[in-house]
């Protein structure tokens, strides 16, 4: 018989063991490595040239999708399939963009994954339709957002805070007209009418800790 050859890098330990007893029972697959981190990840895969690997996003050393693009990049004959407790769209975007061949809900599909993991040896690609309609709305707001200069990334922030013209224009040390520019500039890239709407959308997509922080604005070009 022909096993399918799995490393898990994963570094929750009841985690790794529901993963591991879910695997024992299927009579053509086997794990022959395990890591509780992205380096020992790579290190292990490359050693062991599996079949197929069951990538956390969450790790301890490096961000998962990090790792991803790293197998992606020098062993792409590896199969690579998500399994992470993460909803967010980033990480289901990211896993889809750099070559994942599908992205599982530890909450949900586990029990199917023996079969998951012989569809993904087989080649196919897992991805549902509302995890590619959910990866291309991700990219549309990171788009949206690489259109913003770094002021207007701080005078979003400022606004998503709820903090007026005046007291963004101080903070930042500019006048409240340069403010009133830049805010113009980030309703129209953001494709939205109010500053209401545009402090929702931040809000909304979780990105204030991307929008830069009050500390050392007045040193920098306006």
């Amino acid at each position: 018989m022909a096993y399918i050859r799995v490393v898990v890098i994963e570094d929750c330990p009841p985690t790794l063991e529901g993963l591991r007893v879910i695997l024992a029972r299927e009579a053509d697959i086997t794990v022959v490595g395990e890591a509780c981190s992205g380096r020992e990840g790579l290190h292990l895969v490359g050693e062991l040239a599996p079949d197929v690997v069951l990538l956390d996003v969450n790790l301890p050393d490096m961000d998962g999708l990090v790792v991803l693009r790293r197998l992606r990049e020098a062993y792409p004959e590896v199969r690579v399939l998500m399994v992470s407790a993460y909803l967010d769209a980033k990480y289901v975007c990211g896993a889809l963009l750099d070559g994942a061949a599908g992205y599982v809900y530890k909450d949900e599909r586990l029990r199917e994954l023996g079969e998951l993991v012989r569809r993904v040896a087989r080649g196919e690609q897992l991805w549902t339709k509302e995890q590619v309609a959910q990866a291309r709305h991700w990219q549309e707001v990171e788009d949206k957002l690489g259109r913003l200069t770094g002021r207007e990334r701080e005078v979003l922030g400022l606004v998503a805070q709820g903090k007026g013209n005046q007291a963004i224009a101080s903070l930042l040390s500019l006048t409240k007209h340069t403010v009133e520019y830049h805010l113009s500039n980030i309703l129209r890239k953001l494709r939205v009418a109010s500053r209401l709407e545009a402090a929702l959308w931040v809000k909304e997509h979780r990105l204030e800790e991307r929008l830069g922080d009050e500390e050392g604005e007045s040193t920098r070009k306006n």
